[in-house]
Formats: structure tokens, C-alpha cells, sequence
């Protein structure tokens, strides 16, 4: 279960930095451009470490509980943990779809 809680870290971390790329795309989106997408570029490529991270934490979860490993707390955990980095996940992407526009 200590990788599901690295990987869980790791999920924050990579959200906090798409967005925080994502925010200095819009800062920069009049003035310069070339900067702005860099940023946008940036956000995207972080989301798709969040993607990979992601991808990993339900394959150990399943595996898990494919051999009834997981205390029910910890499933409690898991669930909302999971539940809260998919809605965060789909705020940055619709602020990324709307940067394009």
C-alpha cells in the first residue's frame, strides 16, 4: 500500500505543476505567445505524467484487491483520493481546452 501512497503524492505534485504551468500560459497568452505555449505545452506534458501515474495507481489497487489484500479503510482512502485527482484532472483540462480557443 506504500505505492499507492507514493503514487497518490506524486498524482498532487503533477496536478499542482500542469496547473501551475497552465496559470503562467495565461499570464503570458497577450504578451508573448511563444512563452504562453511553452507553458501550455508544459501543462500538457504534466498531465500526461498524471496519466501514466494514474494508470499505475488502478492496476496496484486491482491487483490488490484481486487477492482481498485491501483493509477497507484503506479502499475508503483510495476511493476518495482517486475521485478527487479525476475531478481535479478535468478542471485543468477544460482550462486547457479553453486556452486553445
Amino acid at each position: 500500500m506504500k505505492e499507492i501512497k507514493k503514487i497518490a503524492e506524486q498524482i498532487d505534485a503533477e496536478l499542482e505543476d500542469a496547473e501551475k504551468y497552465l496559470k503562467c500560459a495565461y499570464k503570458h497568452k497577450e504578451d508573448n505567445p511563444i512563452l504562453a505555449d511553452m507553458y501550455y505545452n508544459l501543462s500538457l506534458a504534466e498531465m500526461e505524467h498524471v496519466t501514466i501515474l494514474h494508470d499505475a495507481s488502478v492496476k496496484l489497487i486491482s491487483d490488490y484487491s484481486a487477492k482481498g489484500e485491501i483493509p477497507e479503510g484503506m479502499q475508503a482512502v483510495y476511493d476518495y483520493l482517486h475521485d478527487r485527482h479525476i475531478k481535479w484532472a478535468r478542471k485543468i483540462k477544460a482550462r486547457q481546452d479553453e486556452y486553445k480557443k
